[in-house]
């Protein structure tokens, strides 16, 4: 090691090998005023990126969907329509429903009333052919007792006659000593007017009489004329009717 002491270096070496310090920069100036507080980082929002066009084709409307407010809204029928719409609705109804019930008492009328024209009709014949089979029979043995039945069976004019029989006239039929009875081979109603309470009936009828001295039944046609009388038929004339044999 040298004994020689180390040399200072002048100034002028120290100014050259110095390096030259930096300007000081100037001072930034602040971003926001006095007494403003810079903004958080929740509030700050990042800059929203552009969205990167899609390359997937986008689905058309339907036309149905579209179209179905439309229809509705063409259809829809105002309310000042609709009311009375379905007032006459309602009135239509009201009125079927009327007219069935007219129909079905109609009907109903109908067949009450052919019932009972059918119960007169059969109440008709019924007596029409008791009466017939009275006025055809006669016992000489019992005649006031057989004239009593034939008053009973029968009715104005005819009910007359009967009644002014004289005492020569039963006098007769005791003398001819004849027992007459008949029996209605068949029958039919050719007239009815139950309302006015009249009939007409066509019957044939088997009359035998003994002793027969061999004389066989006869049959004759009649027409008998019946009346109402309270609850029952009754005889009001009875004319035996020609048979034509042509």
């Amino acid at each position: 090691m040298s004994d020689e002491e180390p040399t200072t270096p002048t100034s002028e070496s120290a100014s050259t090998s110095t390096p030259a310090r930096p300007a000081p920069r100037p001072k930034a100036k602040p971003r926001y005023g006095v007494g403003e507080a810079p903004p958080t980082k929740a509030a700050s929002k990042p800059t929203a990126r552009k969205a990167k066009p899609s390359t997937k084709p986008r689905a058309k409307p339907r036309a149905k969907d579209d179209a179905a407010p439309k229809a509705e809204r063409s259809h829809s029928v105002p309310s000042w329509i609709r009311r009375p719409v379905a007032i006459y609705a309602a009135i239509a109804v009201a009125a079927a429903i009327f007219a069935g019930y007219a129909l079905v008492a109609w009907i109903g009328a109908g067949n009450d009333e052919s019932v009972h024209y059918a119960k007169a009709r059969d109440a008709v014949l019924l007596d029409a052919r008791q009466d017939i089979v009275v006025l055809n029979t006669l016992d000489y043995r019992k005649v006031d007792a057989g004239l009593k039945r034939w008053l009973d069976a029968s009715t104005g004019d005819l009910h007359e006659q009967i009644a002014n029989v004289t005492a020569t006239d039963k006098k007769d039929l005791v003398n001819a000593k004849k027992i007459s009875s008949g029996k209605v081979i068949d029958a039919a109603v050719t007239e009815l007017d139950n309302r006015a309470g009249s009939a007409t009936v066509i019957a044939t009828v088997e009359t035998s009489v003994s002793p027969s001295n061999g004389t066989p039944p006869k049959r004759n046609r009649f027409s008998a004329t019946l009346a109402r009388d309270g609850s029952s038929w009754k005889l009001s004339d009875l004319q035996q009717v020609a048979v034509n044999l042509s």
